[in-house]
């Protein structure tokens, strides 16, 4: 996309494709900004993207890089960049070097079900072992906390 052709107002989900960024990280940028929807239910372009930019550096100046970076003066300069990151993301990815997403929800679903599992066979425990009504209700009150905080972490 080259800069002449880029919206003055977009949307979250064109903002995200416009910058190469999830639409939550856009959501972050739209709240820091404090912008609000115009009647077409779009934002600035320029506004989120500046955010953006200025977020990227803070976070780029805290890293040792090995390149410079420095603000973009145009448009072009903008997308340039962000064309770079995701093209670095790309080649990590290639190399192997980042987790899929679904390679960690994988894994996060397996541990979830050994939690589960534990809680359950504790709750197992204590119905059979202490025979303690208090005690049971307790138990599985406190299996259902943890479960619905796994979920929520899901």
């Amino acid at each position: 996309m080259t800069t002449d052709k880029l919206p003055r107002r977009a949307t979250v989900a064109e903002l995200s494709h416009i910058i190469g960024r999830s639409e939550k990280q856009v959501r972050e940028c739209i709240h820091a900004r404090k912008l609000t929807r115009g009647k077409d239910g779009k934002f600035h372009v320029k506004a989120v993207v500046e955010e953006h930019l200025e977020r990227q550096q803070r976070n780029n100046h805290n890293k040792n890089r090995t390149r410079e970076l420095t603000a973009p003066a145009t448009w072009a300069d903008m997308l340039k960049a962000t064309q770079v990151d995701k093209l670095e993301v790309q080649i990590a990815e290639l190399r192997g070097e980042l987790v899929t997403r679904d390679e960690v929800q994988a894994t996060l679903a397996e541990h979830s079900a050994a939690v589960r599992g534990a809680l359950d066979n504790w709750v197992q425990y204590v119905a059979a072992e202490k025979r303690d009504a208090d005690l049971l209700e307790w138990a599985e009150q406190a299996r259902d906390r943890a479960l619905a905080g796994i979920q929520e972490s899901l």
